[in-house]
């Protein structure tokens, strides 16, 4: 055995053996992306919740707060199939401006996607494929729906700027 194998199969057998110091390491690791995980999380849900509340409310579907409720594990789950396909997208459906219903319509789609894809990441073969898909597609759904707030806060702005107008 050579000079240059031995020292491979040494520092090999060192790192396998669970020192301490890289348990620590792995639970640092794993922390800090939970933390991300719950800060995106929150920053996401805060998105949807201000783009549900501008969204009228005799064309609600579901009360704004309910996208408080991704936060909670697995249930979280449920209220994301309700709230992003069907209490953003199908809502905005119902506006008289082809601009919005427009915006719905993609909402819509992309988020059934976000809610499907990853139940479809657990089939093993497909899992790595549908899990980037999965992030990119949310990422997307996530700058559409500000998007859409935006508009909806445009829309709301010009329309109390033209009763204002009205009533001089």
């Amino acid at each position: 055995m050579s000079q240059e194998t031995f020292e491979i199969t040494t520092y090999h057998a060192h790192i396998t053996q669970g020192s301490p110091e890289s348990y620590f390491w792995i639970g640092a690791f794993i922390v800090i992306c939970i933390v991300i995980y719950y800060l995106i999380a929150v920053l996401f849900s805060l998105s949807i919740y201000k783009l549900a509340k501008r969204i009228d409310k005799d064309k609600q579907i579901f009360p704004a707060w309910f996208a408080w409720m991704f936060l909670i594990p697995i249930v979280g789950y449920v209220f994301r199939w309700m709230m992003l396909p069907f209490g953003i997208g199908k809502a905005l459906k119902h506006y008289d401006s082809a601009e919005i219903r427009k915006k719905g319509s993609t909402l819509f789609g992309l988020g059934l996607s976000v809610v499907i894809l990853p139940l479809i990441s657990w089939i093993s073969f497909l899992s790595i494929a549908v899990a980037i898909a999965s992030i990119v597609l949310f990422i997307l759904y996530w700058v559409k729906a500000v998007q859409t707030r935006k508009l909806l806060e445009k829309q709301l702005s010009s329309d109390h700027q033209s009763l204002d107008d009205s009533e001089k």
